[in-house]
């Protein structure tokens, strides 16, 4: 009898311990993303903020893509810097 109390309130305390692991993750998770995305927002911000109406002009293709260049060493993209800016865009639209 005393065994199979142990070894329930073992079961229980590990579903506990489990649940907590999963909603933790989840929050990790969640704040992540949060956390990615403003990245993402704050960059495109910058750029757009240091180069204006330049953004999609030849002139700020080419800075765009000495950029990515040079990002890439450092293991960064030319997409992600397009994703950057989309976002910051995108943002600035829905507060208008």
């Amino acid at each position: 009898m005393e065994i199979a109390k142990i070894k329930e309130n073992s079961e229980q305390l590990l579903f506990g311990i489990e649940q907590l692991i999963e909603q933790t993750g989840r929050q990790v998770a969640v704040y992540l993303n949060t956390t990615i995305s403003h990245l993402y927002w704050s960059i495109g911000n910058y750029i757009v903020a240091e180069i204006q109406y330049e953004t999609y002009s030849d002139y700020g293709q080419q800075i765009l893509a000495t950029l990515s260049q040079r990002l890439t060493e450092k293991q960064w993209f030319i997409d992600k810097l397009n994703k950057s800016i989309a976002i910051q865009e995108n943002a600035k639209a829905l507060k208008k």
